[in-house]
């Protein structure tokens, strides 16, 4: 090791060595840069770790959203498909037999449609009706 040179009263000027020179005389390394890098510790602090946390969480929070959003989006699209079938299978009936269906059973009976591709939907008939009348059930009401 060199001879210090002396800065001010009780200051030696910073010198930059290795860990090794560091260890067996620290007080010569007081430069602050040298200090922090000294006192650091490897690892998150609180408020870092927090923070991640919080991030990782506000993103859940935000995919939890979506996927509903999603499963929302693809119920109502297939009542939407359910019901068409429906009216599709029905209107069928009616150029085939000229008349509706009393039921939902009838249609899918003479093999018009699957049960599965009518699912929430009911036929109804009101008194008078030229036309049947569509009622959702279940998932699509």
């Amino acid at each position: 090791m060199g001879p210090l040179v002396t800065v001010g009263a009780d200051h030696p000027a910073p010198r930059y060595g290795s860990v090794s020179d560091i260890v067996r005389n620290p007080l010569e390394f007081t430069h602050p840069s040298i200090v922090r890098r000294l006192r650091r510790e490897d690892g998150f602090t609180w408020s870092e770790f927090l923070l991640v946390v919080v991030f990782v969480v506000g993103l859940l929070a935000v995919a939890v959203m979506s996927v509903d959003g999603i499963r929302d989006d693809t119920r109502v699209s297939n009542c939407r498909d359910a019901l068409r079938a429906l009216k599709m299978a029905t209107e069928q009936f009616h150029s085939a037999n000229d008349s509706y269906p009393i039921n939902k059973s009838v249609l899918v009976e003479s093999g018009i449609v699957r049960s599965d591709e009518v699912e929430g939907w009911i036929i109804e008939f009101k008194a008078g009706a030229t036309e049947p009348t569509y009622t959702a059930t279940g998932d699509c009401a």
